[in-house]
């Protein structure tokens, strides 16, 4: 009589083990799912952040390198700002307004037309537009 019994506590233990083993094995199925789940979004939203700021980024070189050859040009439209203003918080939307700002500003004091295709840098004026557009670049750096 007392084998059978010990024999029922040991098939019982057993019982509440395995139970245990495959309660904690879904609880780590589940967890493990939620933390996968998360980190991708957070690489989508990544991606969708690169995917919009790099062709300004480029834009915004090639400026800076036009700028060493003594010519300006619009590094970015305002449908590019638009698009990255969209993927950004209030905080950074703010700062980014203010840097655009500051960019069209110092821009069209470092202008002059010359009644042709473009426009014409009046040397003096060039470090502000480079500063800022630098600033910008760095802005948006990618992810």
């Amino acid at each position: 009589m007392q084998v059978l019994q010990a024999l029922c506590l040991i098939v019982s233990s057993i019982g509440r083990l395995m139970y245990s083993e495959i309660l904690s094995g879904l609880l780590g199925v589940l967890i493990g799912g939620l933390i996968g789940h998360r980190l991708s979004l957070g690489r989508d939203m990544r991606r969708e952040y690169n995917d919009v700021v790099q062709p300004v980024r480029l834009s915004i070189l090639k400026a800076l390198d036009d700028i060493d050859k003594g010519h300006a040009w619009k590094a970015f439209t305002e449908n590019d700002i638009d698009k990255i203003r969209n993927i950004l918080d209030e905080n950074k939307r703010l700062t980014l307004d203010s840097l655009v700002k500051k960019y069209w500003e110092a821009y069209k004091q470092a202008h002059n037309s010359d009644g042709c295709s473009g426009q014409i840098i009046i040397k003096e004026n060039i470090d502000p537009v480079i500063t800022v557009a630098k600033e910008i670049r760095e802005f948006i750096k990618p992810k």
